[in-house]
């Protein structure tokens, strides 16, 4: 019960500052960012691809121009003198598609309704936009890149020394060279991308740096709750999982929970939990401060994102076949290298958590199907999930010196 009631007022918290914050943010003029902005828009589309192509090896780390462009329009089309219909409604100009909507804008702020649309956006908390209407005001999105660049290694050094420190040299390595491959060199130049690994390498880091998150369970729990929250509140629907992995990874490695796999499910719901619960808040209260009612569109998206409209249902059953065979074929590599190469059976036994943690995330791609296969141009960053359960699992159960060890146990 105290657990439930720490949550109910850590909820009630954010949803206040949440809510003050962004409609803060929609309240600076468009004048105080209109020099940044006009500057962002051309840089931005200028450097970079639309629809990168995963498969192809020069676009494999390609910067995104489409979703920093959808932000910057929303960031300069908003309406400061209504602040709270701009923040629940989070509106902006598209023709066909939210790059071309960004380049009407540095003509004129309201562009001919023959050439343009209006589109509300709302669905999403774009708490993303605290952030970047506040840094529009000092500097262009060029100046922003070289910040998030230096402040992304700083973390990911960060991260890496207190692993180092806290748990092992071993798992400090596993697991900050697999963030750092992942997130450099392009991470830091797509604002939709980097603020997602913002929230994880600092959760990360503050699991290590606070004892009592490892100590305390309902600490851990409401430390994870509070993460969800903030994703929620933050990202497009990029690469979440990753706010869900890597802390969930650092959290077993620090606290050796006695029953780990049930503690990493159920730090996973309550990440979740968070998640779901703050993102709906987002729809009421754009239904009780201004009447607007979403529900019809949260409908048609969800089904869209999820089993798709059935005009694509041949893909979309091709993508979960894809996923399927994905998921046995590493159970199958694994299981090989283990009859090869396992160190003992207590250890794989003890270190199943890991491989747990890599299943969450393609749980999250079969559920999200259609999203992540549409969107896999940025969604495979969340792949990092499987790499770090995969990963670390290897590194504490296999013994590539010794093989066939673990049958003289």
């Amino acid at each position: 019960m105290k657990l439930l009631t720490r949550l109910a007022v850590t909820y009630l918290t954010l949803l206040v500052i949440f809510t003050g914050l962004v409609i803060s943010s929609f309240a600076i003029p468009y004048t105080a960012i209109e020099d940044n902005a006009k500057q962002s828009i051309p840089y931005v589309i200028d450097h970079g691809w639309v629809f990168p192509d995963f498969f192809q090896p020069h676009h494999f780390h390609a910067v995104d121009v489409f979703t920093d462009a959808l932000m910057l329009n929303i960031a300069y089309y908003a309406d400061s003198e209504h602040p709270v219909e701009a923040a629940m409604l989070d509106k902006f100009i598209s023709t066909t598609d939210p790059k071309k909507g960004a380049m009407l804008l540095l003509e004129t702020r309201h562009p001919s309704p023959e050439v343009s649309y209006e589109v509300n956006y709302s669905r999403y908390w774009h708490g993303n936009q605290v952030l970047l209407r506040l840094l529009l005001t000092v500097m262009s999105v060029r100046e922003l890149r070289y910040v998030n660049s230096l402040l992304m290694l700083v973390l990911v050094s960060a991260l890496t020394l207190l692993l180092w420190r806290r748990v092992s040299r071993g798992d400090a390595l596993v697991v900050g060279g697999l963030v750092a491959v992942v997130i450099f060199p392009t991470v830091p130049f797509c604002m939709n991308f980097a603020f997602c690994f913002y929230i994880a390498l600092l959760a990360s880091c503050c699991i290590l740096l606070i004892p009592s998150i490892c100590n305390r369970w309902p600490a851990a729990v409401t430390c994870f709750f509070v993460i969800g929250a903030v994703t929620t509140y933050i990202d497009l629907l990029s690469t979440p999982m990753v706010t869900l992995g890597l802390p969930l990874a650092v959290y077993m490695l620090c606290a050796k929970p006695h029953r780990p796999e049930r503690t990493l499910l159920l730090l996973a719901l309550s990440w979740l939990t968070g998640y779901a619960i703050l993102w709906m808040s987002k729809w009421l209260l754009a239904y009780l401060l201004l009447g607007y009612n979403m529900l019809s569109e949260l409908v048609s998206v969800v089904q869209l994102r999820t089993v798709g409209t059935g005009e694509e249902g041949f893909q979309i059953m091709t993508v979960l076949g894809n996923i399927g065979i994905a998921f046995v074929s590493l159970l199958v590599i694994v299981s090989l290298l283990e009859m090869a190469f396992g160190r003992s059976r207590v250890l794989m036994r003890t270190n199943r958590w890991m491989l747990l943690l890599a299943f969450l995330q393609f749980v999250w791609m079969a559920v999200l199907v259609e999203h992540t296969w549409h969107h896999f141009w940025f969604t495979w960053r969340g792949l990092l999930v499987i790499a770090l359960g995969v990963g670390l699992y290897c590194y504490h159960t296999l013994d590539f010196k010794h093989p066939l060890a673990f049958r003289k146990c």
